[in-house]
């Protein structure tokens, strides 16, 4: 099989994503105070989609034309999500370390890529606005939802959101996944790390009022927290928004782009010794009626470099850190909260204050637990291609501009 003619999205570098929504924060709305990503669950807002989902492994595209609801499952097995499926059974994980794990010929995939499909059935009921999110999926994959092509995305580490609100329907929906093992995207992961597949971060389906909010930027300098916040298009009569800081409460009738902005006197400053965060709640109303909350930790922290020395707050730090992959022996990549919580924990209990997020950018949780805990994190774009070795230049991927819309993406 030509995947080129095919499917074309996998061997095309600049063909990144197809029906999807733009990067943002992540959001995590409720009807209440302290939802955080960590605790999602309890927002009556959001529908986790994670569970058993019906599951067959081909070593090629066989189901093609992929009319899902027509397709007899009687005879697929079942797999959790999130998880990957090389740990159950599913062929094995590789680690090839600096080589790539398909022949070298950007941006091509000249060798079998197996297919993990992906059905489950789940109730819901339409709203004014809902978003189908996938929180990480390796390494490429194709979204149908009621018999519906919802869209496409590849950059395994990179979250993806699609608008789901005319798709969604009152009682039961059926959502199916086709993954495929490699794409063009294979060129820039190639991470030193046990590889695997599948549908390894959280699945959501995040439902608010039409009019909500779409993305927020909160910044710290000096004693000001400042925040820029943006609002789906809709018709604002009747809402405000309210941002709360520091028992500080300010309130402005809703606009498209939104800007507050607090003074803190004599604000108290994060580190890793003494983690303060100050809470911060964003609520949305309608006439008086709250329409989500949102809530946020944000530390006051300045970071600059004095020659080799780190500066934080002004002082020098020593950083005792380590590398950490997001792994588990049984799962991979489909790390828990709770595992999360507890490596972070044993981290600091051993007198370590820095983590390398080697080598693409972590579950949203781990950012919330390392600024609660006191941990400098130094973050990393999902972007690795020293198997470009073989050309006897790592950077040679680096060198085609062919591939700039996917470096700049990642």
């Amino acid at each position: 099989m030509n995947l080129y003619t095919t499917h074309p999205q996998l061997c095309d570098p600049t063909f990144l994503q197809e029906g999807c929504l733009p990067p943002r924060a992540t959001i995590v709305p409720a009807l209440h105070r302290d939802v955080f990503f960590r605790c999602k669950e309890e927002s009556e807002m959001i529908c986790s989609l994670n569970g058993t989902y019906r599951f067959s492994w081909q070593t090629t595209d066989c189901l093609t034309d992929f009319h899902f609801p027509a397709y007899d499952d009687s005879g697929w097995d079942n797999l959790d999500v999130p998880s990957m499926w090389q740990y159950h059974g599913y062929s094995k994980p590789q680690y090839p370390n600096v080589q790539y794990p398909i022949p070298f010929n950007p941006p091509y995939v000249s060798c079998e890529n197996p297919v993990g499909y992906y059905r489950r059935t789940f109730t819901a009921h339409r709203a004014p606005r809902s978003i189908l999110y996938f929180g990480g999926v390796d390494n490429a994959y194709f979204v149908y939802l009621n018999d519906t092509y919802v869209g496409f995305s590849k950059g395994s580490r990179l979250p993806a959101e699609y608008d789901v609100t005319d798709l969604v329907q009152d009682g039961e929906n059926l959502l199916c996944v086709k993954v495929f093992t490699y794409s063009d995207a294979t060129y820039l992961e190639n991470q030193d790390m046990l590889l695997a597949s599948g549908i390894f971060r959280d699945v959501l389906l995040v439902q608010t009022p039409a009019v909500s909010v779409w993305d927020y930027e909160i910044r710290t300098e000096g004693d000001t927290l400042s925040l820029v916040v943006t609002l789906w298009d809709g018709n604002y009569s009747g809402y405000t928004l309210q941002v709360e800081a520091d028992s500080q409460m300010k309130e402005q009738s809703a606009s498209k782009q939104m800007h507050f902005s607090f003074t803190i006197s004599d604000a108290k400053r994060w580190n890793a010794e003494t983690p303060y965060l100050y809470p911060v709640y964003l609520t949305l109303l309608r006439d008086g009626e709250v329409m989500e909350v949102h809530s946020k930790r944000v530390g006051f922290v300045k970071t600059a470099l004095d020659g080799y020395r780190l500066l934080v707050n002004g002082s020098p730090v020593t950083l005792k850190g380590i590398c950490r992959h997001e792994h588990d022996p049984q799962n991979g990549r489909a790390i828990t909260v709770e595992r999360i919580e507890r490596e972070l924990r044993l981290i600091k209990e051993h007198n370590l204050n820095a983590i390398r997020c080697a080598h693409y950018p972590n579950h949203p949780a781990f950012y919330e637990i390392a600024s609660e805990l006191g941990i400098y994190v130094m973050n990393e774009g999902d972007l690795e291609t020293h198997g470009c070795e073989v050309t006897g230049d790592q950077g040679f991927l680096s060198k085609q501009s062919g591939w700039l819309k996917a470096y700049m993406n990642r």
